[in-house]
Formats: C-alpha cells, sequence, structure tokens
C-alpha cells in the first residue's frame, strides 16, 4: 500500500504541474494552511516507506484534485483507478501523466521508460499435444547493469512451472531478449515496446519444442501487457483461442471487467494475424530433406 500511495502521489504532481516536493506541499499548504502534507513527512511517502496515520491528509487531497469520490476512496483505490480519476478530472492524458510522475519520483535513472514490471503474455503453444490452443504467460522485466534489462519469462504448463531466465537490450521502441531455462534450452524473444510508459508489446518468440517427442525450431506471435497492480496469472496456461476463454482469464489476472473484452478482441487479432496463425515449425524431417538433397548432388557431382 505505501508504495501505492507513493506512486498516487506522484501521479498527483504531475498532473498538477509540480517538479518538486516543496512545490506539491506548497499546493496543500495554500488549500489548508494547518494540512499535515509536509515536507518532512512527504519524504517518507515519496519512498513508500510509511503512510499518512492521519485521515485528514486524503480530505486536503480530495479537495486539492476536486474529486467528489473523497478522501476514503483515495485511500484504498488502486494506482490505475486513481490515473483514469485525474485524467478524467483533468483531461489529461494518460501516458504523459505516467512519464511526468515517474520522473517526479525519480525512476529515470536506469532506463527511464517505465519498461520495468510484470507483463501477462499470449501466444501459441508450441507442443504438437496442444496445437490450437493458446499459452498464457509471464514476463518479469527489470533494469540490469550495463543498461541493459532483465528477463524472466514463466509458463505453468501441465502442472509445472517452465521459467527462462536472461537479458536483453532495448533500442528505441524495440526490444530483443535471450534467455535459457533451467536445463539449458534456450528462448528468444523480439518485441515492438510501446511508447512511455511501456505498458504493452507485440513481436515474435521463437526457441525450441520441449514437450513433442522430436526437436522442433518454433517461432509464434506473442503478445503482452502489464498487469494490473497486485494482478497475477492464475492456474495453467492453456487456453482456447476464443474470446470468451481470454476475457475470463484476463479478469482472473486482475484487469478491470469494463476492459476485458477490448484486450481480448486486441489479443486473439493480433495472434491470428498473417495467413497461418500457428507457429511456424522447423522439424527434424526438414533437415532431413535438405541434407539428403544435398548428399545426392554432390554424389551426382563427383560421378561427372
Amino acid at each position: 500500500m505505501s508504495l501505492s500511495f507513493a506512486r498516487k502521489l506522484g501521479l498527483t504532481a504531475a498532473v498538477l504541474g509540480c517538479s518538486t516536493r516543496k512545490e506539491l506541499c506548497a499546493r496543500f499548504r495554500a488549500l489548508n494552511p494547518a494540512t499535515e502534507f509536509d515536507l518532512e513527512r512527504s519524504f517518507k511517502w515519496l519512498q513508500g516507506k510509511s503512510l499518512p496515520r492521519s485521515m485528514t491528509v486524503y480530505d486536503d487531497w480530495a479537495r486539492l484534485l476536486g474529486t467528489a469520490r473523497g478522501g476514503t476512496w483515495l485511500a484504498g483505490c488502486s494506482v490505475e483507478a486513481f490515473a483514469e480519476e485525474v485524467c478524467a478530472l483533468f483531461q489529461a492524458d494518460a501516458g504523459e501523466l505516467q512519464a511526468r510522475a515517474a520522473v517526479f519520483l525519480g525512476e529515470k535513472a536506469v532506463n527511464g521508460d517505465g519498461l520495468s514490471g510484470e507483463f501477462v503474455c499470449y501466444s501459441w503453444a508450441w507442443s504438437p499435444f496442444r496445437q490450437g490452443l493458446l499459452v498464457r504467460g509471464e514476463l518479469g522485466l527489470r533494469p540490469a547493469a550495463s543498461g541493459k534489462v532483465g528477463a524472466v519469462y514463466s509458463e505453468r504448463l501441465d502442472g509445472h512451472l517452465g521459467e527462462f531466465r536472461g537479458s536483453g537490450a532495448r533500442s528505441g521502441r524495440t526490444l530483443h531478449l535471450t534467455l535459457s531455462g533451467a536445463e539449458g534450452e534456450h528462448m528468444a524473444q523480439s518485441l515492438l515496446v510501446a511508447g512511455r510508459p511501456s505498458d504493452c508489446f507485440c513481436g515474435l518468440i521463437q526457441g525450441f519444442t520441449v514437450a513433442g517427442t522430436t526437436e522442433e525450431v518454433s517461432v509464434s506471435r506473442i503478445v503482452g501487457m502489464r498487469l494490473p497492480e497486485r494482478g497475477g496469472a492464475q492456474g495453467l496456461a492453456y487456453l482456447a483461442p476464443e474470446q470468451d476463454a481470454v476475457v475470463a482469464d484476463l479478469g482472473q489476472c486482475g484487469y478491470a471487467a469494463g476492459i476485458t473484452a477490448a484486450l481480448a478482441e486486441a489479443v486473439l487479432r493480433f495472434l491470428g494475424g498473417g495467413d497461418d496463425p500457428r507457429p511456424l515449425k522447423v522439424a527434424g524431417g526438414d533437415l532431413t530433406e535438405i541434407a539428403r538433397a544435398l548428399a545426392l548432388a554432390r554424389r551426382g557431382e563427383a560421378q561427372g
């Protein structure tokens, strides 16, 4: 809750045009000279280390923003709900507001683009036993050394958790990740990332099928969106590629009921794009055919 409160204060500073804690405190003091929102207390609040002990701070906050929802609602609402409220009150652009809030909170030091976080992902199942199904995964992104992005991608398949760890590099609005599993499996993701804040991405995921009887190189489209605060994937990762199934899964991940239908439609539209939306497979038989043709060609060349 302390971190949520800090992020909501960052959004407040951004929408009010405050660039420093001193300016934000001045806005509270101008509204209520006896306010408990002062520099000393706000330092810990904005670091996410504590919360106000008095509800009068929340009441002052509600009056400052001009919201009819009141201080109690401000104290308990999610960051997403708070952002929607202030954007509506001030006719602010959500993306620009989040970016300014990140700068106010000092989050521009590493990767300065809001890329860090947890994302829910959808792609096509690679397993020959699960053809035609979707796989829901989670991708966690964090700042890493030398300006890189640390990544952990996980899928909960048939009762076990498959996890791939690694890092990548971002260039503009592209992000390429190179990941490895616990037993040396390899995976790569080449993604197009949204602008600041980076709340969604889409691209290609490539690796080797580990659930089949033979080795295959597999490539699939993948799409991901930032998980809501306190949200997370639930249950096994396989889903039917149907609107109702994706809507229900997004709801279990914590997305508000009012947006799950539109999100599910966008996910399925992207995954179903192209002439053949299923994963592209390169199997051992393909290699055998090429090798046989090459051997026959060389034999003929030698005989000639």
